[in-house]
């Protein structure tokens, strides 16, 4: 695809993202390098203005992606969606990393085929905060069950619903799951875990660093820790009327940024 870009000359956007940097023993990519969504170097941005072009943007290589590719150019025929923008980020063991922009076209967010609406309410919420970049990652391969669902400010995170805060660890444990198995895979740095407490009225920040500071890493060190360490450095919580951003420190806990 950065052949057909090339020839039709849709050469790659300037993009401003934020690194995410490895900074621990126990988390490398594959090359043990820092690393950030762009570290294979830029993607090939295709600008698709009819569903003709969806078909070269979107390659027919597994069931969800053939699904999707039906369902967004039934949208354009539909005049549902006038344009949008298909990233390919050269990616590693598993082929290119293939992204949606949301970020200039929000619009797209109740469009977009197979979403949930708590996933479009989240890809809301983010748009609203003012984040720079998100963009929607289509999955890899009907056996990839890591495949984290955004690239947002130019790292990839997934996101989490859950109605019951006592559910908030196990969410934040899946969410580093993928991400860490998505990140080996394509040798990625540091990912960010979004989490939207549906039930509160705000962030329960005390809680939030009770449980990621102590319960999460005495469990994750003593059970958890070979099989896939930590690999969120960030992670973005959503209530009913709040949000708050936590992120890794230097000496390996979270506090609020």
């Amino acid at each position: 695809l950065k052949t057909f870009a090339a020839e039709n000359d849709l050469s790659p956007d300037s993009r401003q993202m934020s690194s995410s940097l490895w900074d621990g023993e126990d988390f490398k990519g594959d090359d043990g390098k820092s690393a950030s969504i762009l570290s294979r170097g830029p993607p090939a941005v295709i600008h698709v203005q009819n569903a003709g072009e969806v078909a070269r943007a979107i390659p027919d290589t597994n069931g969800s992606l053939r699904h999707f590719r039906k369902q967004l150019m039934e949208a354009f025929w539909n005049g549902q969606i006038k344009s949008l923008k298909v990233y390919h980020y050269p990616g590693g063991k598993g082929g290119d990393i293939i992204t949606v922009d949301v970020s200039h076209s929000p619009a797209l967010v109740e469009i977009l085929p197979d979403l949930y609406p708590h996933e479009r309410v989240l890809l809301e919420l983010l748009l609203e905060s003012g984040v720079n970049e998100l963009q929607v990652v289509l999955i890899e391969g009907v056996k990839e069950e890591s495949t984290p669902d955004l690239v947002l400010d130019g790292r990839m995170a997934e996101m989490k619903t859950t109605r019951s805060l006592r559910s908030f660890i196990q969410y934040f444990n899946e969410a580093n799951f993928q991400v860490y198995k998505h990140a080996k895979r394509h040798g990625l740095g540091w990912g960010t875990a979004v989490i939207h407490l549906t039930e509160q009225e705000t962030v329960p920040v005390a809680y939030i660093l009770e449980a990621i500071n102590n319960r999460v890493f005495s469990r994750w060190k003593k059970i958890t820790i070979e099989k896939y360490p930590l690999a969120l450095d960030r992670i973005e919580v959503f209530a009913r009327h709040d949000h708050k951003v936590f992120v890794k420190k230097a000496d390996g806990t979270f506090g609020v940024l």
